[in-house]
């Protein structure tokens, strides 16, 4: 909570993470909380009478993670990124659509938080995407569109960007197979089809979709 939220008030932090019980008992397991910390390494916390944050010194893989989709929230174009870069599993593109935060924790306060950096994360993938479709570097749109799709796969914006990557790349099977999966899914867990403007995009292949057919 401290490294993604920053420093808390002893009382706030008490009550999110211990909010079953009562105000005493929370800032109690607070403070054991906080014991147990200090006899792992004693600079992992900064405690006062009234505050809590992280240590100085305390580094966390979300910390990276902040740092690198800032990055993409000020970038104009991706020319001079590297497919090698942001492709590599050491690279940017691995750290932005790293692994599910705290996985195997359901607290209020972690969904929130997990929903709200997998947006950002959604949002910096898409907007690389876009970035990479406008160079003419459909290879890298697509590479990008994936990974967002693997975080959210009903997101119709970045199944259209991988599907306009297939495109540039002259690869319209790709892309109708793209557009099939996704309807499949769609009709599967929501009971709903894509917009029209997603149709149309796969029209221009020539494909027809099953709607588009019986209406002929």
């Amino acid at each position: 909570m401290l490294a993604l939220r920053g420093p808390q008030r002893r009382s706030v932090l008490a009550g999110t993470l211990w909010p079953d019980t009562t105000e005493d008992r929370a800032l109690s397991s607070l403070r054991a909380a906080v014991m147990r910390l200090r006899r792992v390494g004693e600079d992992l916390v900064d405690a006062g009478r009234s505050r809590i944050s992280l240590g100085s010194r305390t580094t966390t893989d979300v910390t990276e993670l902040d740092r690198r989709l800032e990055e993409v929230e000020r970038l104009e174009g991706v020319e001079r990124l590297g497919d090698d870069v942001w492709l590599s599993t050491s690279g940017s593109l691995t750290v932005l659509a790293g692994p599910e935060l705290l996985p195997g924790w359901y607290d209020d306060w972690v969904l929130d938080e997990r929903d709200a950096l997998q947006h950002r994360q959604i949002r910096a993938l898409e907007s690389l995407a876009r970035m990479a479709l406008k160079a003419g570097r459909g290879g890298l749109a697509g590479a990008l569109a994936e990974r967002a799709i693997a975080l959210e796969p009903l997101l119709e914006s970045t199944q259209a960007l991988l599907i306009r990557a297939h495109l540039m790349e002259g690869n319209p099977a790709a892309a109708v197979q793209v557009y099939r999966s996704y309807c499949r899914r769609l009709g599967e867990e929501l009971g709903i089809r894509p917009s029209s403007s997603l149709t149309d995009l796969i029209g221009s292949t020539g494909f027809v979709p099953p709607t588009a057919a019986a209406r002929a």
